[in-house]
């Protein structure tokens, strides 16, 4: 009976410290948050430009890629797709 009490007893502390060594906090959960929002700004900015014909109007002129639109504007997405394409 008093083994089975210290096995219980160096498990609880082995678990206790594997979880404190972890670097679990907090300010990692925000993190992973700020993470995933982040994600999702990128997603909706790739599918403003999927939907636009940004790519259509691109072409390559002496070996450069020229984009066929001069502002977002023009091009008909915000300015953050715009720059990010």
């Amino acid at each position: 009976m008093k083994k089975n009490q210290i096995t219980k007893s160096l498990l609880a502390v082995a678990l206790t410290t594997a979880f404190l060594l972890s670097g679990y906090s907090q300010v990692a959960v925000s993190n992973v948050h700020a993470a995933e929002q982040m994600d999702d700004r990128d997603l909706d900015l790739l599918l403003e430009i999927a939907k636009s014909d940004l790519e259509e109007k691109t072409f390559v002129k002496d070996g450069i890629v020229v984009n066929g639109y001069s502002n977002s504007k023009e091009a008909g997405v915000s300015q953050a797709a715009f720059e990010e394409f």
